[in-house]
């Protein structure tokens, strides 16, 4: 079972997609409770500070119940692991804590409520994890870039449609590229 959710976590590039597969995978691995919380600006890690002061919680379960969070999760200090406020009340739990890491590049940290006894699911999900998170991470900082781009070249074609002046834009070959109405004219 294990192996089905490595996969399904693997081709998941989207963090709320991820965190519904989470949702419903989890219990059926027998883990009634996770916390997953993303660093704030995270920098390399050296020992003995922080990778981050703040992090954000972005998932949180228990009772094999995902629980609310505002949009954009929980944004608390790093060195609480899990918001306090987050954690079950009503009884005791065992909390079995991974750093969430992409090579050497710090993400954040999950919590796993303790379930089966083979500590090896927990290794196989933080990996499985980070990949997904890194995955996620990086088709964001892309579809950002494309949507800056894309501003970016309607300024300019606002600018080229609108300035009296004669503008236009050579290659190293000083063949035109681009020109405003003006230059044509």
């Amino acid at each position: 079972q294990v192996n089905r959710v490595g996969a399904s976590l693997i081709t998941t590039f989207d963090l709320a997609e991820l965190m519904d597969m989470l949702r419903r995978e989890l219990p059926r691995l027998g883990i009634p409770g996770c916390y997953l919380a993303l660093y704030d600006r995270p920098r390399p890690y050296a020992f003995p500070t922080l990778p981050a002061e703040w992090s954000h919680l972005i998932f949180a379960q228990a009772n094999n119940e995902r629980l609310a969070l505002p949009p954009g999760g929980i944004r608390f200090p790093t060195s609480q692991l899990i918001p306090p406020e987050m954690l079950p009340q009503s009884r005791r739990c065992s909390l079995l804590v991974e750093s969430l890491y992409f090579r050497d590049e710090p993400l954040g940290v999950v919590a796993f409520e303790e379930g089966p006894i083979d500590a090896m699911i927990y290794d196989v999900l933080r990996d499985q994890i980070s990949s997904a998170i890194q995955g996620a991470m990086l088709v964001r900082r892309v579809q950002e870039r494309t949507a800056e781009v894309i501003r970016q070249k309607h300024i300019l074609d606002t600018l080229l449609a609108n300035v009296p002046d004669s503008i236009y834009v050579k290659d190293r070959q000083s063949r035109i590229l681009r020109s405003n109405q003006a230059h044509a004219a």
